[in-house]
């Protein structure tokens, strides 16, 4: 029997690289994730946290909501934006997902380790095509 959580569960996003990693979701900053380290017993580990669901915006406008999230992803070389879907259906409000950001890549992976979701990370300076919706705000 799969176990979830009792209310509304929460993302783990974790950062996969050295270098900061600032995260903005649809418009509002949520989470300044540390780098990994390059030596010692923690090198690699990623820098992570966590930001709950919600069914609605209207219980918090910092909460991945079912459906189209926009992140903005900041490094101190460049921004990028990308969209991430969290379909609802597949990934009940209950469950835990993470989400692992990697320079070029995003990936979303259930609380089970199941891949559910991947997209690739295009630097703001050299994207070229046109957004489906732009972000509710500038990320900052």
């Amino acid at each position: 029997m799969p176990v979830v959580a009792a209310g509304a569960g929460s993302v783990y996003i974790f950062n996969v690289c050295s270098s900061t990693l600032n995260v903005s979701l649809n418009g509002l900053p949520v989470l300044a994730l540390p780098g990994w380290e390059r030596r010692g017993p923690s090198m690699y580990q990623p820098g992570g946290g966590t930001v709950p669901r919600s069914a609605s915006a209207s219980e918090g406008s910092r909460n991945f909501l079912n459906g189209n999230n926009w992140l903005g992803l900041t490094w101190e070389d460049g921004q990028s934006f990308v969209q991430v879907g969290i379909d609802g259906t597949a990934l009940p409000l209950n469950m835990d997902i993470l989400l692992f950001v990697q320079r070029n890549k995003w990936r979303l992976v259930d609380q089970y380790g199941n891949e559910r979701a991947s997209g690739d990370i295009t630097r703001a300076d050299s994207f070229s095509g046109e957004l489906a919706s732009p972000p509710a705000q500038p990320c900052p």
